[in-house]
C-alpha cells in the first residue's frame, strides 16, 4: 500500500510530505520505506517518522487484550442502520472506557451477514506525542473471496505550530 502523509498550513501550503510504501506480512509485519520525501526534515522525522514507527510496532505486538473492540474496552451502542455498497450494515457507536493511544471514539459500520468491520470512522482517544493534537481516521474495508480487507484508510491531525497533517 502506497501512503502519503502531508502537513499543511491554514492556507493550505505543503510544509512537509513524505510518500511511503507500505508492505505487510502475515501474520503481523508492516516495514515502511519511504520513496520521496519534501519540505521540513524536522516534520518528516518528528511526525512521520514516529506515526509509522509506531503502526510498525503495533502490527508486530500480538493484539493487545486492553485495545482490542470488546466490551471490556468500549461502551458499544447500535445507533442505525446503513447500506454501503452491497452490505446491509449495523452503525455502532464505540466510546472508549479509558483514554490511551490505542483505543478511539467513533463510529463503525457491521455487515450484518458476516459481521466484519465494513467502515470505520474514528478519533484517537488519546494523541500519540506532543507534536500532534489529535487525529481522525476513516477506514474502509473490502471484502475479497471470503475476507474482508482494509480497501483505504484516510488520516487527518491537526499537528501543533504547523497545522494540519494528512495520510
Amino acid at each position: 500500500m502506497v501512503r502519503t502523509y502531508k502537513v499543511e498550513n491554514e492556507k493550505g501550503k505543503t510544509l512537509a510530505e513524505e510518500v511511503a510504501v507500505m508492505e505487510y506480512t502475515a501474520p503481523g509485519t508492516e516495514i515502511f520505506t519511504a520513496i520521496s520525501e519534501k519540505g521540513s526534515g524536522f516534520i518528516r522525522q518528528r511526525v512521520f517518522e514516529r506515526l509509522m514507527k509506531d503502526e510498525e510496532k503495533r502490527a508486530g505486538a500480538k493484539k493487545d487484550p486492553d485495545s482490542l473492540i470488546t466490551p471490556e474496552n468500549y461502551t458499544l451502542d447500535i445507533i442505525g442502520k446503513d447500506r454501503i455498497d452491497s452490505s446491509d450494515c449495523l452503525i455502532v457507536h464505540a466510546i472508549p472506557m479509558r483514554k490511551e493511544t490505542d483505543l478511539f471514539e467513533g463510529k463503525i459500520w457491521i455487515d450484518s451477514q458476516d459481521f466484519a468491520i465494513v467502515k470505520i470512522t474514528r478519533h484517537l482517544a488519546k494523541s500519540p506525542s506532543f507534536w500532534i493534537k489529535h487525529v481522525d481516521f476513516v477506514r474502509d474495508y473490502q471484502k475479497i473471496d471470503r475476507f474482508w480487507l482494509l480497501s483505504r484508510e484516510k488520516a487527518v491531525s491537526a499537528v501543533r505550530i504547523y497545522g494540519k497533517g494528512c495520510l
